[in-house]
């Protein structure tokens, strides 16, 4: 498969629904525990990009919200369509490429970003882990630190620019 959508994770990838509500889900939830809190209506008419903080070693607690449906976060966003972003490396692994890319997980790239939010439509929420691996062993309990570094590449940086060239 990867020869022949070799570029799905820049373009919307290859989100596959049963996949987002596969109930081993709910029992990923429970064992960590995880949880969504909505805090705000947001109108599906619009584009939206959620920074998450800590990024964390593993971010399981972004991916139980956002990859998977665990935390019904449709139920709770009705008409937002979440989308998470990761690095692009993640894409090179066949079997693990393929299970990310059913989960809707896209590359956090410029022209990842660019596709969901001009060519997806309305009603798209990025999710976004700024910080990396440098900001991985940052995430302490009660301790809210973020790091930020002007480096090309980085991808808080690119989001910038693609709300820049969008507005």
């Amino acid at each position: 498969m990867i020869f022949v959508d070799r570029n799905a994770y820049n373009q919307g990838g290859r989100k596959w629904t049963p996949m987002r509500h596969f109930p081993l889900w709910k029992h990923f939830r429970d064992y960590f525990p995880i949880k969504l809190v909505k805090t705000a209506e947001l109108d599906p008419k619009h584009n939206y990009i959620f920074s998450v903080h800590p990024h964390g070693i593993i971010c399981y607690g972004i991916f139980g919200n956002f990859a998977t449906e665990a935390n019904r976060f449709s139920k709770l966003f009705p008409g937002l369509r979440s989308r998470l972003l990761t690095l692009q490396e993640q894409f090179l692994m066949p079997f693990h490429r393929e299970l990310i890319l059913w989960m809707g997980i896209c590359s956090a790239t410029r022209p990842s970003m660019d596709w969901l939010l001009s060519k997806e439509g309305k009603g798209n929420a990025l999710v976004l882990i700024p910080g990396g691996a440098i900001e991985a062993l940052d995430a302490i309990p009660g301790k809210f630190d973020i790091t930020l570094e002007n480096r090309k590449g980085n991808a808080i940086y690119q989001m910038l620019n693609v709300i820049d060239e969008i507005i």
